[in-house]
């Protein structure tokens, strides 16, 4: 990959986890469902090597949402499971479209819309992180003869 993944992509897969998105078809082939589900994604994994033919990834070059979330949902990257309910049904497209895709801007309209009675579905363990943005990650090159690509190994993220 040429790029660093974007924060926005993380948040995406997060929602695509919560909203049982993400399909094993065998070892090495799942299908993640967009957002607004009109559009399924194919990833295809060899041993560490992950592909997609989501715009992110195709594109842009770095790891799109659907590479991110089957990362998670084969526990490749250690995630939070207490905020999952919390990023169920987000339609990103439609948040992302409205802000033109300015994805901070995305962001900030989900996370102002939770009320506090969200926000008190975050075990008290955790609450003292839910005032300020952190994403913790551990980001490292990797080469194969073919592709660069960043791994990530740990997220979590808290923002209110």
């Amino acid at each position: 990959m040429k790029m660093k993944t974007r924060i926005s992509k993380v948040y995406e897969a997060y929602t695509a986890l919560s909203d049982n998105r993400v399909e094993k078809i065998n070892d090495s082939l799942y299908l993640v469902a967009s957002s607004d589900r009109t559009k399924k994604y194919t990833i295809k994994r060899e041993e560490d090597l992950f592909s997609s033919n989501d715009n992110a990834t195709r594109w842009q070059h770095y790891a799109g949402y659907p590479i991110l979330a089957v990362r998670m949902y084969e526990n490749r990257i250690s995630y939070s499971n207490d905020i999952l309910p919390l990023r169920k049904n987000i339609c990103w497209k439609k948040e992302n479209t409205k802000f033109k895709n300015d994805y901070d801007k995305a962001i900030g309209d989900v996370l102002a819309s939770y009320s506090e009675e969200d926000k008190e579905k975050i075990p008290e363990s955790n609450r003292g992180n839910l005032r300020r943005h952190r994403i913790k990650g551990i980001l490292s090159q990797r080469k194969s003869s073919k592709t660069d690509y960043q791994e990530i190994r740990s997220i979590s993220i808290y923002q209110f």
